[in-house]
């Protein structure tokens, strides 16, 4: 069976996005950052491409994170108009 991302998972790369930090991308999805980090580490494997760099300093967006990015908000956005 193929696996998809799930919402949860794209809402959460969004939220990493947005605050381009893990611990503060978490507290805003309600979640703990091992949760949150854990979420997007599936995300990266069920679509096998590398969506962030990590760092000690910042998280950054790979071209195609951002891309991701791009593609999840307006699926959340559908998703929410249904």
């Amino acid at each position: 069976m193929l696996r998809q991302p799930t919402p949860p998972q794209l809402k959460y790369l969004c939220a990493l996005a947005q605050h381009q930090h893990f611990g503060t991308a978490a507290k805003a999805c309600h979640l703990s950052q091992s949760t949150l980090s854990a979420s997007i580490v599936e995300l990266e494997d069920v679509l096998s491409i590398s969506l962030v760099e990590r760092n000690h300093r910042a998280v950054l967006l790979t071209v195609v994170g951002h891309a991701v990015v791009e593609r999840a908000k307006a699926i959340l956005t559908d998703v929410d108009e249904v």
